[in-house]
């Protein structure tokens, strides 16, 4: 028990403004871009003692330059883009004597391209592709634990991707059938400021897959489903608490079944 309470009070205000312009430079494609200021406000967290710390607010300016349109009579749609983004007292969330608490890096920095395909080349099929790449990484971040300039930021992968297909019956008297599958990449990302080896998750691919059957009208839904078809062994979290090493996984393979109603 303490003698006596700990009381901070802190408040935190910002503008956000926000710049968007497109320009249809035909019937199906336009170009657009996109900037603007993001905010997320600042805190207060235990330390490993009675102390409280204070966190100051996140603040991030972004860029985004694009291309979207469709092709192919409307069967192909498309956006295409680069962005680029600096974030200023980023929020960092170490563990430090067993103590989990949020701190701030100075300066990260990160610029990447994103890009998402929608094509039909049948009535009933429906395939979708997304890719991205991003650069980021710390700007300025010197602590009494090491200097982490150049680091990755905590879960940011170089590469992700996904490809997925989408089928769909015609419509009979007693309803009709539907099935998908999704396949995902994600490269190397790491659990921690320090980028170690010991808490990092390699590069992996995960596929899942869905069966459907709809009443007429589709007021009823009845789906069986499969996630992580090829039981993918991978992990979400781990870090070195102070007490050793913990780690969580991510989901195995799961067989299920769900009915929706639209009424």
């Amino acid at each position: 028990a303490t003698d006596s309470w700990e009381q901070l009070q802190q408040d935190w205000d910002d503008w956000q403004p926000r710049l968007y312009a497109n320009w249809a430079f035909s019937a199906d494609h336009n170009a657009f871009v996109n900037l603007a200021k993001g905010f997320k406000a600042g805190g207060f967290d235990p330390k490993a003692s009675t102390r409280l710390s204070t966190f100051a607010p996140e603040k991030v300016w972004n860029l985004d330059l694009g291309l979207r349109g469709t092709a192919l009579q409307q069967r192909l749609s498309y956006q295409l883009s680069g962005f680029v983004y600096d974030y200023q007292d980023y929020q960092v969330q170490v563990i430090a004597e067993g103590i989990a608490h949020t701190g701030n890096a100075a300066k990260v920095d990160g610029h990447g391209v994103e890009l998402e395909v929608t094509c039909n080349p049948l009535t009933a099929v429906t395939l979708r592709l997304t890719g991205s790449w991003l650069n980021s990484q710390f700007k300025d971040y010197d602590t009494d634990a090491g200097d982490f300039r150049g680091n990755s930021p905590v879960l940011a992968p170089e590469y992700t991707a996904s490809v997925s297909v989408d089928w769909r019956s015609r419509q009979f008297e007693w309803g009709s059938f539907g099935a998908s599958l999704l396949s995902s990449y994600q490269s190397e990302v790491f659990f921690t400021v320090q980028n170690s080896q010991d808490a990092h998750q390699s590069g992996f691919s995960r596929h899942d897959a869905k069966a459907s059957y709809f009443t007429p009208a589709r007021m009823w839904q009845l789906d069986v489903f499969v996630r992580n078809l090829g039981d993918e062994n991978y992990i979400i979290f781990q870090q070195d608490v102070g007490s050793g090493l913990v780690a969580r996984s991510g989901e195995r393979r799961f067989w299920g079944m769900a009915v929706t109603a639209r009424l």
